[in-house]
């Protein structure tokens, strides 16, 4: 291989791992990571709406910028984005995992995992229920 591709492979690798670590650094994504990272099903936007407290415009930015750096994908169901942590895309994504997950403990951590767990548990089976806050309940359409 030519020193330019090997630069070239370089410059992208150091991006990558760049970008990742820019989105680590807004405590609004680190939660939202962990949150994804110490469960084991795709979370609805609005799950993480309610769990930490922030806007849903601002919760999907950062999640938008948590996808784009390779940490989290999401899936549609119907009107409803189900995002899930990318944990097993390489060795480097597990052991970033595991630190997120089993280091990164604070108590706003530790909260925002206990709400996540007690919002989880109104689902209707694997869908989420809207209306949580309002008091009224249903499947998202």
């Amino acid at each position: 291989m030519q020193k330019s591709a090997y630069i070239a492979t370089g410059v992208v690798l150091l991006l990558k791992y760049q970008n990742i670590f820019k989105a680590l650094s807004d405590e609004i994504r680190l939660r939202l990571l962990r949150l994804l990272a110490v469960t084991e099903v795709s979370v609805c936007v609005c799950e993480l709406v309610d769990t930490i407290n922030v806007p849903q415009y601002q919760v999907s930015r950062q999640l938008s910028i948590l996808k784009k750096a390779g940490l989290v994908d999401n899936e549609k169901k119907g009107r409803w984005a189900y995002y899930y942590a990318l944990k097993d895309q390489s060795e480097f994504h597990r052991a970033l995992f595991n630190i997120v997950k089993n280091h990164v403990n604070e108590p706003t951590f530790m909260k925002d995992e206990k709400k996540l767990k007690s919002r989880l548990a109104i689902r209707d089976g694997d869908t989420c229920v809207v209306g949580h806050c309002g008091g009224k309940h249903g499947p998202a359409p």
